[in-house]
């Protein structure tokens, strides 16, 4: 690989007992002006970024032994690691470090690399500061006639939940199947990429809105799909969050080529055709975006069900106030969700965890399983089996009418 500098993004650190993985979203340290001018938000900007991912193993006595100025090193590693911090790091074959280079969100194939000169960047310094202004959503908020013209008048039948491997991607569908809104547009990437299914085509026959949970990238890496061209087209309805370039870029595509709703900051929550969105109160991207309770009215009865994406349930407006129906369970079933919702029929209710198999986080934790099981949620659904229905007396003949006559997609649900 040819020796290359970097600024880094923090997406992710998992701590084990001698060492750290690392992976860092990138972008060359020279595409940096592009990056800040203000005119990359318009439709006739030609020059282009690129977003790469690398992760890397760091061992702890390393660390230690680079921040011992009496040792006399002058590489300085940072010892925390914390989300969205930025770094400086340089490719090149004389590095101490060895990682893997991921070209793009969709590379199956990393390249083994070599990393030299990894240096954390103070967010109060000029380079810092310009990092965090420039990767910032500069548009105004939407308002809420805006997003209700957008969410339509919808009648919803049921919830589905899309086999995308290691990430999230739901949709509210109509009593055939097809996709009225998508919440989330996510999947496996990096070193997850193998659990993303190939040849993933989902349905934008009618321009479907999305809205975005948060601005993780297991939450959008399916816009970003060659199948799911389309996706970039619609509206979308999005949390105003710190972004990582990849993240970046996705947004400046989606306002040149679709519609990019940005959430209003007052606005806690909306009633809307197909439930409520709730503005989540937390402080960490996970726990401050936006959930959506899906409200499938009949004759018979109301069926609700609660989507809090990552978020933990305390950070959810007034989610204790209710009981649900059903829940497709936080953050993939990861650890420490918080108070646990309470079902509204004990008897009768439905779970999902939503992940891909093999996974570095080892979701679903058995803890977190025990909590919901305790808290009288019993019939647990993956969707590591497939594509899951979540509604009130479905026939998968039914509910397959759309996929089964459409060429357009191809999510078959395969459980109910």
């Amino acid at each position: 690989m040819i020796s290359m500098e970097y600024f880094g993004s923090l997406v992710n650190v998992m701590r084990k007992e001698n060492y750290y993985t690392v992976v860092l979203n990138v972008f060359p340290k020279v595409e940096l002006d592009i990056y800040s001018d203000i005119r990359i938000w318009e439709s006739d900007f030609s020059e282009s970024t690129s977003s790469s991912y690398i992760e890397f193993k760091i061992s702890k006595a390393l660390l230690e032994k680079s921040n011992n100025k009496r040792k006399g090193v002058n590489k300085v590693y940072p010892y925390n690691f914390r989300e969205n911090q930025w770094y400086q790091l340089e490719t090149d074959s004389g590095g101490e470090i060895f990682g893997l280079f991921y070209k793009d969100i969709n590379t199956l194939d990393p390249q083994k690399i070599k990393i030299n000169n990894l240096k954390f960047i103070d967010g109060r310094s000029t380079i810092g500061r310009e990092l965090n202004k420039t990767f910032e959503l500069v548009l105004p908020d939407s308002s809420e006639q805006e997003i209700n013209a957008v969410l339509g008048d919808y009648n919803p039948n049921f919830v589905a939940v899309y086999n995308v491997g290691q990430g999230s991607c739901n949709a509210i569908c109509d009593e055939d199947g097809k996709p009225l809104v998508y919440y989330d547009m996510g999947g496996g990437y990096g070193s997850h990429s193998m659990t993303y299914p190939k040849g993933v085509d989902f349905c934008f026959s009618s321009k479907q809105p999305i809205i975005l949970s948060h601005w993780h990238e297991d939450h959008w890496r399916a816009a970003l799909d060659p199948f799911n061209n389309d996706a970039i087209k619609s509206s979308w309805i999005v949390p105003r969050q710190t972004l990582r370039p990849g993240a970046f870029n996705l947004a400046v595509e989606i306002h040149k080529k679709g519609r990019l709703l940005i959430w209003p900051k007052s606005l806690t929550s909306l009633k809307v055709s197909v439930g409520q969105v709730l503005k989540c109160g937390g402080t960490s991207i996970n726990s401050s975006g936006l959930a959506l309770i899906v409200v499938i009215a009949s004759k018979d009865d109301v069926i609700e069900n609660l989507l809090p994406g990552d978020s933990r349930y305390v950070h959810i407006p007034q989610v204790h106030l209710n009981k649900y129906d059903n829940l497709v369970v936080t953050h993939h079933g990861g650890v420490n969700p918080g108070k646990i919702p309470v079902p509204k029929y004990i008897d009768n209710n439905v779970h999902v965890y939503s992940y891909g198999s093999p996974n570095h986080y080892t979701h679903p934790r058995a803890s977190t399983i025990t909590e919901h099981n305790v808290q009288s949620w019993k019939n647990r659904k993956d969707s590591l089996g497939g594509s899951i229905a979540i509604g009130k007396n479905l026939k998968l003949t039914k509910i397959n009418k759309h996929v089964s006559s459409h060429s357009c997609c191809n999510l078959f649900i395969v459980q109910i």
